[in-house]
């Protein structure tokens, strides 16, 4: 069976996803062949797979015009390479233009080629609107792979996806990133007082992200947690203005330590071995890769009760889930993970053990590898 992956993100939390994926099944003895993109993160360059690197990192471009057209090329190189290896199964990660990419798979399907995607996002994080192709994308692949039981019921009841089509297969840990640092000497590299309460935020900014609800629970953590930091790092995809001047309007600039701007795999040991605990405020989310990072740095993690985090995180246990929207619930959580040192760093060391007992590449690729054997008819190759 030959399988060819679709990843046009060459960095981020999917390009990340990929490389452990493909090479977890690559040495299963999966065939495969990774297209991704041209610029690939440094910490990646050398992949110990089959990777050919010529997709457009579109993502460099502002207007949405560029961004479609640049897209529209990479889906053109796919083809492509879609004639010259001939693949029996093809597994998409990410939907984008979804009349492009619907025209596109259904030539695949004409041409006997099973179809595999990774819902990631069910829908978009931000957008969160069901478009006529997205409904008819979703019922085009002969499987889908959602990362919780929460995007599956939403696949099941609001895309009416055939349940048979659909696989649960866990989001996959990341230890492979965590290069440990000791404490102190991660604070000294970010210029943070060796003695203060760590509390990270980190990723992408946005308005989803719930930063906002946060920054408004700091005053109170302040007031319950001698010397506490809100380490902030990652790149907004929004003005941060709107942030610094909440910031101010709070009183709490002298204790928030910012660094705007997306954080290279090379950087990201610095700010979560800097860190007592990493907090993932969401408004909503289907899954996070930032708890699997705070879990590999055996971090714990407050997280808000929506999607398929309440699924990862075990409260109490690996962390704590409170409700969204709410600054004082988030507070109060803070504190609490704060007010037994022991109890906090045993909950880091539980949440690392989950993360190597359940959520290994593994385990995630003899998964994967089934659903594409229950989709495959030809005979071995």
């Amino acid at each position: 069976m030959k399988v060819l992956i679709f990843n046009v993100s060459g960095k981020g939390g999917i390009a990340h996803y990929n490389y452990f994926l493909c090479q977890a099944l690559y040495n299963q003895g999966v065939s495969i062949l990774c297209v991704t993109s041209r610029e690939k993160e440094r910490y990646f360059v050398h992949d110990a797979f089959p990777s050919r690197p010529i997709l457009f990192p579109h993502y460099h471009y502002r207007s949405p015009w560029l961004k479609g057209i640049f897209y529209f090329f990479s889906l053109c190189l796919f083809f492509i390479q879609v004639l010259k290896e001939k693949p029996d199964l093809v597994h998409w990660h990410e939907l984008k233009i979804y009349s492009l990419e619907y025209m596109f798979l259904k030539y695949l399907k004409r041409r006997n080629i099973q179809l595999v995607l990774s819902a990631h996002d069910v829908l978009h994080p931000e957008k969160q609107v069901i478009t006529p192709f997205l409904v008819q994308l979703y019922h085009t692949f002969d499987a889908i792979i959602a990362h919780t039981q929460d995007s599956r019921n939403i696949l099941e009841q609001v895309f009416h996806v055939a349940p048979e089509k659909i696989h649960v297969i866990p989001h996959g840990e990341y230890s492979g990133i965590a290069q440990h640092l000791e404490k102190h000497e991660a604070r000294k590299g970010l210029g943070i007082d060796p003695n203060a309460r760590v509390i990270l935020f980190f990723g992408y900014i946005r308005p989803y992200k719930g930063l906002d609800i946060l920054l408004k629970a700091f005053p109170e953590v302040q007031k319950r947690i001698h010397n506490a930091v809100l380490l902030i790092a990652g790149e907004s995809k929004e003005p941060f203005q709107k942030y610094e001047h909440l910031i101010r309007e709070l009183g709490i600039a002298e204790s928030v330590q910012c660094f705007i701007g997306y954080v290279p795999l090379e950087k990201v040991p610095l700010f979560f071995s800097s860190a007592d605990i990493v907090v993932l405020p969401y408004r909503h989310i289907y899954q996070s890769g930032v708890v699997h990072l705070a879990f590999g740095f055996q971090k714990p993690v407050v997280v808000t009760r929506v999607g398929g985090l309440p699924e990862t995180v075990e409260h109490g246990k690996t962390g704590f889930v409170v409700p969204p929207e709410d600054p004082q619930a988030l507070a109060n959580a803070i504190g609490e993970a704060f007010s037994n040192p022991l109890r906090l760093e045993a909950m880091g060391e539980n949440a690392y053990q989950k993360s190597q007992e359940g959520l290994s590449w593994s385990r995630i690729a003899e998964r994967t590898i089934a659903v594409y054997r229950s989709l495959y008819k030809g005979t071995n190759k």
